[in-house]
């Protein structure tokens, strides 16, 4: 994915992956964005569902970042082994 350098990417990159130990973390304005968006892969979602996934990666980034987490679209929460099952379709 096609990134530029972004302030708000970096504090997000920095916040999960401190939050989220050993987490793979992908997030940027990619294709031209107007907000920041990307993925989280981590090994502590094993057992949490989508919904829950999702849900604890915004109340992070909310805690975190304030009124500034309305420059985040979105940002996927996986497990590596659903990352890996996606790569090798």
């Amino acid at each position: 994915m096609a990134r530029t350098k972004d302030t708000l990417a970096d504090r997000v990159t920095e916040i999960l992956k401190r939050r989220f130990p050993g987490a793979d973390v992908n997030v940027g304005r990619f294709y031209g964005a107007e907000r920041v968006n990307g993925q989280i892969t981590w090994d502590g979602f094993n057992d949490k569902d989508h919904f829950d996934r999702q849900q604890d990666v915004h109340a992070v980034l909310e805690e975190e970042l304030g009124a500034d987490v309305q420059g985040i679209s979105i940002v996927l929460a996986y497990t590596p082994r659903e990352i890996e099952l996606m790569e090798s379709e």
